[in-house]
């Protein structure tokens, strides 16, 4: 990459967006009752919104400890209120219109990077890996955001193509005139704005089959992303008439999946094509129509603005309790008094809160059940006194590697539980064994004594393939989980193998 064309890069500030996109936007955002798995499926529709929500909650002002890697965890960090605010304010109508003549065919890459991450996340499902399903959804409908970033840093830079141009030949052209494709500046871009490096690996290794890298550091995950284009392509060949273009002999080794599981991939792509199409039914629309969109758009903004500024009014009129009594009144009502985290019972509350958004929204939750090992003995070694010290530790170090947005809390005794919205399964499972190795290697000091003291972690998540019915089963699951750590040999992470079965 070019020190002139990363240059031209840092300074792209708006791509635009399909106007059906920036409509429903609007709709959601003038809807008192809209949720954050509404607000999601509409974002998840464009590549160019999904960035930046990406971005902006991994970006210094609200990332935590640990990065969000979809944009459902990215939502949940945000917030509803600020994530449709945000949304309204990136909406790119002005971009759009002064589009005038730009070389590329946006209708078709708006269409290919929604089919790519659908197929995606088909392929996922049908290679049972529903864990990866939302990051591998996120990096295929990012895979050719760099078309976007060419096409704004470079000036009428593909108007010589012809509209039907293969995506193979397009990546060609921009090699053969900048010396890198697409895929390398998109993922350039994408690092650049701290987007975690499972998706900026996805997107830079998407155009090239396979992978480039070792077989043995190859991920299901990465070839999924790349096929996922493939899929779309053939896809988008059979729309214009033309006959679809079968899968190479590398390709069907790639996927490792037989006729029976292809066509299974092929239907759910299928199924969801209707639903993609009022995105394009508006492309081209008259001055007097954009400005309508716009217009709206700066309405919604102004209520959503307004309706932030009247809850902060009312929630100042209703609690004029001088702060440093509020504050006082508020801790003890929530937090554990002995090691400054949250107690049970707001745990619980936030337990039926998260997991009703979780249902909702169609997304995961995860909860880490923590138990000290041997803690009793800690007490009777060494007093109660160096028994409290332990606690307060432990729950340091259960903070120290979780994002701030993950909820943690004292059970009672020496159990701890985490709430981690938006994070699965096996990310929460990847988080507690670092926090085992965490506890593994911390000593504590009693005068000039040194003990370690570890820890059992039971995880279970909620789902899309584990629902759970009600938010105390997927306690109850994380809680046997921590029981069979226990029974295990202690210092290790169990998942609740009853409804996590991948």
């Amino acid at each position: 990459m070019t020190p002139e064309l990363e240059k031209r890069l840092r300074l792209l500030i708006d791509f635009p967006s399909p106007a059906g996109v920036a409509a429903q936007v609007i709709d959601v955002a003038s809807d008192p009752e809209a949720d954050l798995g509404r607000v999601a499926q509409v974002i998840g529709q464009d590549p160019a919104l999904s960035a930046k929500m990406l971005r902006t909650a991994n970006s210094a002002f609200y990332a935590g400890r640990r990065k969000s890697q979809n944009l459902r965890q990215a939502i949940v960090v945000l917030g509803l209120n600020a994530t449709l605010t945000l949304a309204l304010g990136f909406s790119l109508l002005k971009t759009y219109g002064q589009l005038a003549d730009p070389g590329v065919d946006y209708h078709r890459f708006w269409r290919r990077a929604l089919l790519s991450a659908i197929a995606a996340r088909a392929v996922s499902q049908v290679r049972g890996l529903p864990d990866e399903e939302e990051e591998a959804f996120l990096a295929a409908l990012l895979q050719d955001i760099g078309i976007l970033a060419i096409d704004r840093s470079h000036e009428a830079f593909y108007r010589e193509l012809p509209q039907d141009v293969s995506h193979d030949a397009l990546s060609a052209f921009e090699r053969t005139r900048l010396g890198y494709d697409h895929a390398q500046v998109g993922a350039w871009l994408l690092r650049s704005w701290k987007i975690p490096a499972l998706l900026c690996d996805a997107v830079e290794a998407s155009h090239q089959l396979p992978p480039p890298s070792p077989p043995a550091e190859r991920s299901p995950f990465m070839e999924g992303v790349a096929l996922s284009g493939v899929l779309a392509d053939s896809l988008l060949v059979s729309e214009r008439g033309a006959p679809p273009r079968p899968l190479s002999e590398q390709e069907q080794g790639l996927l490792a999946l037989d006729e029976v599981a292809l066509e299974d991939i092929l239907a759910k792509i299928k199924e969801r094509i209707p639903e993609t199409e009022s995105l394009f039914e508006r492309d081209i629309m008259p001055a007097w129509e954009l400005e309508a969109l716009i217009s709206r758009a700066h309405e919604a903004l102004m209520i959503r603005s307004l309706d932030t500024l009247k809850r902060f009014e009312n929630l100042t009129e209703e609690h004029r309790v001088p702060s440093a009594r509020t504050e006082e009144l508020w801790q003890a009502a929530t937090l554990d008094i002995l090691t400054d985290v949250f107690n049970r019972r707001h745990f619980e509350e936030q337990l039926q809160t998260l997991f009703a958004q979780a249902q909702r929204a169609d997304w995961p939750l995860s909860l880490l059940f923590a138990d000290l090992d041997h803690f009793k003995q800690v007490n009777d070694a060494y007093g109660h006194q160096a028994g409290d010290e332990v606690l307060r530790t432990a729950a340091g170090l259960l903070r120290g590697h979780l994002r701030e947005d993950d909820l943690v809390a004292r059970y009672g005794g020496e159990e701890f539980v985490v709430l981690m919205p938006g994070t699965g399964f096996r990310e929460a499972a990847r988080v507690a064994e670092r926090l085992v190795r965490a506890f593994r290697e911390h000593a504590h000091a009693v005068g000039p004594q040194r003990f370690r003291v570890t820890v059992s972690i039971g995880v279970a998540t909620r789902d899309p393939g584990h629902p759970f019915a009600q938010a105390q089963e997927l306690l109850r699951a994380a809680d046997r989980a921590v029981y069979a750590a226990k029974q295990q040999g202690r210092d290790r992470v169990v998942a609740c193998l009853e409804s996590q079965a991948s």
